[in-house]
Protein backbone atom coordinates (compact mmCIF):
# COMPACT_ATOMS: atom_id res chain seq x y z
CA UNK A 1 0.00 0.00 0.00
CA UNK A 2 1.49 3.19 -0.88
CA UNK A 3 2.20 5.44 2.55
CA UNK A 4 2.04 8.81 3.10
CA UNK A 5 5.32 10.40 1.90
CA UNK A 6 5.28 12.56 4.92
CA UNK A 7 5.77 11.29 8.57
CA UNK A 8 3.38 8.75 10.09
CA UNK A 9 0.90 9.31 12.60
CA UNK A 10 3.05 7.51 15.18
CA UNK A 11 6.18 9.73 13.82
CA UNK A 12 3.97 12.84 14.49
CA UNK A 13 3.85 12.94 18.09
CA UNK A 14 6.12 12.49 21.20
CA UNK A 15 7.59 8.92 21.83
CA UNK A 16 6.20 8.18 25.34
CA UNK A 17 6.51 4.14 25.28
CA UNK A 18 9.50 4.78 27.78
CA UNK A 19 6.66 6.17 30.38
CA UNK A 20 4.72 2.97 29.67
CA UNK A 21 5.03 -1.05 30.95
CA UNK A 22 4.87 -3.47 28.58
CA UNK A 23 3.91 -3.25 24.72
CA UNK A 24 3.19 0.34 23.35
CA UNK A 25 -1.05 1.65 23.82
CA UNK A 26 -1.82 4.25 23.05
CA UNK A 27 -5.35 4.00 25.03
CA UNK A 28 -3.42 3.41 27.79
CA UNK A 29 -1.03 6.56 27.67
CA UNK A 30 -4.35 8.74 26.20
CA UNK A 31 -6.15 8.08 28.89
CA UNK A 32 -3.53 8.76 31.79
CA UNK A 33 -2.47 11.86 30.42
CA UNK A 34 -6.10 13.73 29.42
CA UNK A 35 -8.02 11.79 32.52
CA UNK A 36 -10.47 11.94 30.31
CA UNK A 37 -12.59 8.94 31.01
CA UNK A 38 -10.78 7.31 34.15
CA UNK A 39 -9.98 3.57 33.63
CA UNK A 40 -11.83 0.83 32.35
CA UNK A 41 -11.99 -0.82 28.95
CA UNK A 42 -14.56 1.97 27.54
CA UNK A 43 -11.55 4.32 27.06
CA UNK A 44 -9.85 2.02 24.35
CA UNK A 45 -12.93 2.38 22.45
CA UNK A 46 -13.17 6.10 22.13
CA UNK A 47 -10.25 6.72 19.76
CA UNK A 48 -7.87 7.91 22.18
CA UNK A 49 -5.59 8.85 19.12
CA UNK A 50 -7.92 12.29 18.26
CA UNK A 51 -7.71 13.38 21.93
CA UNK A 52 -3.71 12.13 21.98
CA UNK A 53 -2.95 14.36 18.85
CA UNK A 54 -4.63 17.50 20.59
CA UNK A 55 -2.60 17.25 23.73
CA UNK A 56 0.10 17.95 21.95
CA UNK A 57 -1.21 20.82 20.24
CA UNK A 58 -2.07 19.69 16.87
CA UNK A 59 -4.96 21.49 15.64
CA UNK A 60 -7.58 18.41 15.22
CA UNK A 61 -11.01 18.54 15.55
CA UNK A 62 -11.93 16.38 18.90
CA UNK A 63 -14.77 14.27 17.31
CA UNK A 64 -14.93 11.05 16.72
CA UNK A 65 -15.45 10.06 13.08
CA UNK A 66 -18.98 10.06 11.23
CA UNK A 67 -19.68 8.50 8.52
CA UNK A 68 -21.87 9.46 5.93
CA UNK A 69 -23.11 8.48 2.28
CA UNK A 70 -22.76 12.60 1.17
CA UNK A 71 -21.27 11.33 -2.33
CA UNK A 72 -20.81 13.73 -4.99
CA UNK A 73 -23.80 12.52 -7.18
CA UNK A 74 -26.45 13.61 -9.62
CA UNK A 75 -29.72 14.43 -7.54
CA UNK A 76 -30.93 11.22 -9.36
CA UNK A 77 -28.56 9.21 -7.64
CA UNK A 78 -29.10 11.22 -4.37
CA UNK A 79 -32.98 10.39 -4.61
CA UNK A 80 -32.19 6.79 -5.64
CA UNK A 81 -29.39 6.44 -2.68
CA UNK A 82 -32.50 7.95 0.00
CA UNK A 83 -35.25 5.40 -1.41
CA UNK A 84 -32.80 2.25 -1.08
CA UNK A 85 -32.31 2.93 3.01
CA UNK A 86 -35.84 3.38 3.46
CA UNK A 87 -37.30 0.21 5.40
CA UNK A 88 -39.29 -1.90 2.45
CA UNK A 89 -37.55 -0.52 -0.54
CA UNK A 90 -35.46 -2.56 -2.90
CA UNK A 91 -31.46 -1.04 -3.00
CA UNK A 92 -31.08 0.96 -6.27
CA UNK A 93 -27.30 -0.23 -6.56
CA UNK A 94 -25.51 -3.79 -6.45
CA UNK A 95 -24.41 -5.60 -3.97
CA UNK A 96 -20.29 -6.33 -3.65
CA UNK A 97 -18.77 -8.90 -2.25
CA UNK A 98 -15.35 -8.01 -0.75
CA UNK A 99 -12.69 -10.23 0.75
CA UNK A 100 -10.70 -8.20 3.04
CA UNK A 101 -7.00 -9.68 3.85
CA UNK A 102 -4.64 -9.04 6.73
CA UNK A 103 -1.39 -8.57 5.38
CA UNK A 104 1.56 -9.91 6.54
CA UNK A 105 0.31 -12.60 8.57
CA UNK A 106 0.11 -16.35 8.20
CA UNK A 107 -1.58 -18.81 8.57
CA UNK A 108 -3.86 -15.72 6.97
CA UNK A 109 -6.65 -13.49 8.81
CA UNK A 110 -9.39 -13.07 6.79
CA UNK A 111 -13.18 -11.79 6.10
CA UNK A 112 -15.66 -12.22 2.98
CA UNK A 113 -18.17 -10.03 3.15
CA UNK A 114 -21.48 -8.41 1.15
CA UNK A 115 -22.42 -4.23 1.27
CA UNK A 116 -24.45 -1.99 -0.63
CA UNK A 117 -22.24 -1.06 -3.71
CA UNK A 118 -23.57 2.68 -2.68
CA UNK A 119 -21.79 2.83 1.03
CA UNK A 120 -19.44 5.42 1.47
CA UNK A 121 -15.88 4.52 2.31
CA UNK A 122 -16.67 5.78 5.86
CA UNK A 123 -20.11 3.44 6.52
CA UNK A 124 -17.26 0.71 4.92
CA UNK A 125 -14.76 1.28 7.40
CA UNK A 126 -17.19 0.89 10.22
CA UNK A 127 -17.92 -2.12 8.70
CA UNK A 128 -14.30 -3.39 8.57
CA UNK A 129 -13.60 -2.76 12.05
CA UNK A 130 -16.80 -4.78 13.58
CA UNK A 131 -16.07 -7.86 11.01
CA UNK A 132 -12.45 -7.68 11.82
CA UNK A 133 -12.11 -7.34 15.22
CA UNK A 134 -10.36 -3.72 15.93
CA UNK A 135 -11.60 -1.42 18.22
CA UNK A 136 -11.75 1.77 16.22
CA UNK A 137 -8.85 3.10 18.39
CA UNK A 138 -6.51 4.34 16.36
CA UNK A 139 -6.60 6.44 12.99
CA UNK A 140 -7.05 4.91 9.53
CA UNK A 141 -6.69 5.94 5.50
CA UNK A 142 -8.07 4.04 2.14
CA UNK A 143 -5.69 4.11 -0.82
CA UNK A 144 -7.47 3.61 -4.32
CA UNK A 145 -4.93 4.22 -7.22
CA UNK A 146 -3.05 6.79 -5.64
CA UNK A 147 -5.51 8.58 -4.24
CA UNK A 148 -6.45 8.81 -0.59
CA UNK A 149 -9.82 8.67 1.90
CA UNK A 150 -10.10 9.28 4.99
CA UNK A 151 -12.11 10.85 7.69
CA UNK A 152 -11.63 14.76 7.28
CA UNK A 153 -12.53 15.07 11.14
CA UNK A 154 -9.37 13.28 12.56
CA UNK A 155 -7.00 14.14 10.13
CA UNK A 156 -4.04 16.87 11.02
CA UNK A 157 -3.04 19.57 8.49
CA UNK A 158 -0.76 18.64 5.83
CA UNK A 159 2.46 18.32 5.79
CA UNK A 160 4.52 19.24 2.45
CA UNK A 161 4.82 17.12 -0.29
CA UNK A 162 1.74 15.36 1.71
CA UNK A 163 -0.76 13.54 -0.83
CA UNK A 164 -4.49 15.11 -0.20
CA UNK A 165 -6.43 13.03 1.78
CA UNK A 166 -10.04 13.22 0.39
CA UNK A 167 -13.07 12.95 2.33
CA UNK A 168 -14.36 8.89 2.58
CA UNK A 169 -18.06 10.29 3.36
CA UNK A 170 -18.32 11.58 -0.01
CA UNK A 171 -17.03 8.94 -2.13
CA UNK A 172 -19.19 5.24 -2.55
CA UNK A 173 -17.62 1.78 -3.24
CA UNK A 174 -18.91 1.92 -6.67
CA UNK A 175 -17.60 5.22 -7.48
CA UNK A 176 -13.94 4.15 -6.38
CA UNK A 177 -13.85 0.82 -7.62
CA UNK A 178 -16.91 0.28 -10.41
CA UNK A 179 -15.65 -3.23 -11.49
CA UNK A 180 -14.76 -6.96 -10.28
CA UNK A 181 -11.33 -7.54 -9.54
CA UNK A 182 -10.84 -4.03 -8.35
CA UNK A 183 -8.60 -3.50 -5.30
CA UNK A 184 -8.74 -1.11 -2.76
CA UNK A 185 -6.13 -1.15 0.07
CA UNK A 186 -6.98 0.48 3.83
CA UNK A 187 -4.36 0.79 6.88
CA UNK A 188 -5.57 0.97 10.19
CA UNK A 189 -2.92 2.43 13.28
CA UNK A 190 -0.31 4.42 11.14
CA UNK A 191 1.87 3.16 14.27
CA UNK A 192 1.02 -0.36 13.98
CA UNK A 193 0.64 -0.43 10.25
CA UNK A 194 -1.76 -3.18 9.58
CA UNK A 195 -2.50 -3.42 6.09
CA UNK A 196 -5.49 -4.69 4.86
CA UNK A 197 -5.86 -5.71 0.97
CA UNK A 198 -9.76 -5.50 -0.20
CA UNK A 199 -10.63 -7.59 -3.28
CA UNK A 200 -13.82 -6.69 -5.02
CA UNK A 201 -14.79 -10.42 -5.91
CA UNK A 202 -18.49 -10.08 -7.22
CA UNK A 203 -20.53 -7.55 -7.76
CA UNK A 204 -24.23 -8.45 -7.84
CA UNK A 205 -27.25 -7.03 -8.96
CA UNK A 206 -29.38 -5.82 -6.35
CA UNK A 207 -32.47 -8.06 -4.92
CA UNK A 208 -35.62 -6.85 -4.42
CA UNK A 209 -36.26 -6.02 -1.02
CA UNK A 210 -32.82 -7.04 0.70
CA UNK A 211 -31.93 -4.79 3.58
CA UNK A 212 -29.19 -2.18 3.10
CA UNK A 213 -26.87 -3.97 5.59
CA UNK A 214 -23.19 -5.48 5.61
CA UNK A 215 -23.32 -9.19 5.50
CA UNK A 216 -20.05 -11.60 7.04
CA UNK A 217 -20.37 -14.70 4.41
CA UNK A 218 -16.94 -16.39 5.64
CA UNK A 219 -13.83 -15.88 7.54
CA UNK A 220 -10.78 -17.10 9.05
CA UNK A 221 -9.14 -16.39 12.48
CA UNK A 222 -9.08 -14.12 15.39
CA UNK A 223 -8.06 -10.73 14.73
CA UNK A 224 -5.07 -9.23 16.55
CA UNK A 225 -5.09 -7.50 19.63
CA UNK A 226 -4.86 -3.46 19.05
CA UNK A 227 -1.34 -2.31 20.16
CA UNK A 228 0.40 -5.51 19.89
CA UNK A 229 2.94 -3.89 17.58
CA UNK A 230 2.13 -5.20 14.22
CA UNK A 231 2.45 -8.32 12.41
CA UNK A 232 5.92 -8.80 13.62
CA UNK A 233 4.58 -7.71 16.69
CA UNK A 234 1.71 -10.03 16.83
CA UNK A 235 4.20 -13.06 15.06
CA UNK A 236 6.08 -12.77 18.71
CA UNK A 237 3.32 -12.73 20.91
CA UNK A 238 1.68 -15.80 19.60
CA UNK A 239 5.45 -17.62 20.52
CA UNK A 240 5.29 -16.21 24.01
CA UNK A 241 1.35 -17.18 24.49
CA UNK A 242 2.42 -20.49 22.89
CA UNK A 243 5.51 -20.79 25.81
CA UNK A 244 4.62 -21.41 29.39
CA UNK A 245 8.27 -20.82 30.18
CA UNK A 246 8.78 -17.60 28.09
CA UNK A 247 9.95 -15.02 30.51
CA UNK A 248 7.08 -12.62 29.15
CA UNK A 249 4.36 -15.11 29.39
CA UNK A 250 2.93 -14.27 32.43
CA UNK A 251 3.33 -10.57 31.75
CA UNK A 252 1.65 -10.91 28.23
CA UNK A 253 -1.58 -12.54 29.19
CA UNK A 254 -1.65 -9.86 31.38
CA UNK A 255 -1.96 -7.62 29.05
CA UNK A 256 -3.96 -9.03 27.23
CA UNK A 257 -6.38 -9.10 30.10
CA UNK A 258 -8.45 -12.55 28.83
CA UNK A 259 -7.97 -15.37 27.48
CA UNK A 260 -7.23 -15.02 23.56
CA UNK A 261 -7.22 -17.71 20.74
CA UNK A 262 -5.74 -16.89 17.34
CA UNK A 263 -8.05 -19.24 15.59
CA UNK A 264 -11.61 -18.01 16.64
CA UNK A 265 -13.65 -16.52 14.36
CA UNK A 266 -17.91 -16.44 14.95
CA UNK A 267 -19.42 -15.77 11.75
CA UNK A 268 -22.87 -15.87 13.03
CA UNK A 269 -21.79 -13.37 15.97
CA UNK A 270 -20.34 -10.86 13.69
CA UNK A 271 -23.16 -10.88 11.67
CA UNK A 272 -25.41 -9.81 14.86
CA UNK A 273 -23.43 -7.01 14.80
CA UNK A 274 -23.22 -6.10 11.54
CA UNK A 275 -27.07 -6.06 11.17
CA UNK A 276 -27.29 -3.27 13.99
CA UNK A 277 -24.70 -1.07 12.20
CA UNK A 278 -26.84 2.21 10.95
CA UNK A 279 -27.54 2.87 7.40
CA UNK A 280 -26.49 4.71 5.39
CA UNK A 281 -24.69 6.32 8.46
CA UNK A 282 -23.84 5.91 11.73
CA UNK A 283 -22.09 7.60 14.66
CA UNK A 284 -19.06 7.17 16.37
CA UNK A 285 -20.66 6.88 19.62
CA UNK A 286 -22.79 4.09 17.61
CA UNK A 287 -19.90 1.95 16.80
CA UNK A 288 -18.35 2.52 19.76
CA UNK A 289 -20.91 0.36 21.84
CA UNK A 290 -21.32 -1.46 18.93
CA UNK A 291 -17.56 -2.83 19.13
CA UNK A 292 -17.51 -3.14 23.27
CA UNK A 293 -20.62 -5.30 22.71
CA UNK A 294 -19.00 -7.58 20.42
CA UNK A 295 -16.00 -7.57 22.68
CA UNK A 296 -18.01 -8.30 26.08
CA UNK A 297 -17.70 -5.03 27.64
CA UNK A 298 -20.48 -2.18 28.62
CA UNK A 299 -19.85 1.79 29.12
Amino acid sequence: MRRRSGPSASERIPNLNPLLPGPPDYARTCTSLLGKWGKGPAAKYRHPEIQFFKFFGFTIQVAGPTFDVNMKSSSKSASSARRASSPGVAPAFPTYQLKITLELVKPAIWRRISVPGNASLGWLHAVIQLAMGWTNSHLHQFEVGGRLFSDPAVNSPGFEGEPEVLDEAKFSLRDVAPNEKHVLHYEYDFGDGWQHTIAVERILPPEPGAATVARCLAGKRACPPDDCGGPWGYQDLLKILRNPRHEEHNSMKDWLGRPFDPEAFDPVATNAHLQMLKWPRTSEAQLRRLLMNRDGFRE
